[in-house]
């Protein structure tokens, strides 16, 4: 397996790199509750988008069985 020479620009690289993610700073906790917000939102569009899905199952269901219980010569059950 042949020796790889070392090349003096990897380690500039790599202090460059180790040198902007130090100064790199995120507003944790601001971070965070912008998070949780988000949460509680797309929480609660998925709870209205569920309701609304058995609503319209539960109208189409009251629209379609009081015809499906009459015969075929129109008289009901």
């Amino acid at each position: 397996m042949p020796v790889e020479e070392h090349d003096p620009f990897e380690d500039r690289f790599a202090d460059a790199l180790r040198h902007a993610g130090h100064a790199f700073e995120t507003g944790g906790l601001d971070l965070a509750a912008r998070g949780e917000a988000q949460g509680r939102r797309s929480a609660s569009r998925r709870r209205a988008t569920a309701v609304g899905g058995v609503s319209a199952v539960a109208l189409a269901g009251t629209l379609v069985l009081p015809s499906a219980a009459t015969t075929v010569d129109g008289s009901g059950p």
